[in-house]
């Protein structure tokens, strides 16, 4: 995380596939231990999820390509 809490990534969106249902959450916990989170829930969904380390000034937000392309990975 130390790794892309830098100026250059200020504002990037990483995307995981099916961040919204269950492994969303889990990531959701730790981030919660390593500085600020603001996660965005819609109907139990986990819509995005901004993050700062408690270190820095710069964050990103993590999103669900899931949500977005709503198909398999392999296709």
């Amino acid at each position: 995380m130390t790794d892309i809490s830098k100026r250059k990534y200020k504002g990037y969106k990483i995307y995981f596939h099916n961040f919204a249902k269950f492994d969303g959450y889990f990531l959701i916990r730790y981030l919660g231990q390593l500085g600020k989170c603001d996660p965005l829930i819609h109907n139990g969904k986990i819509i995005s999820t901004k993050f700062r380390l408690y270190e820095s000034k710069y964050s990103f937000t993590f999103m669900d390509s899931l949500l977005i392309l709503p198909i398999s990975l392999s296709k």
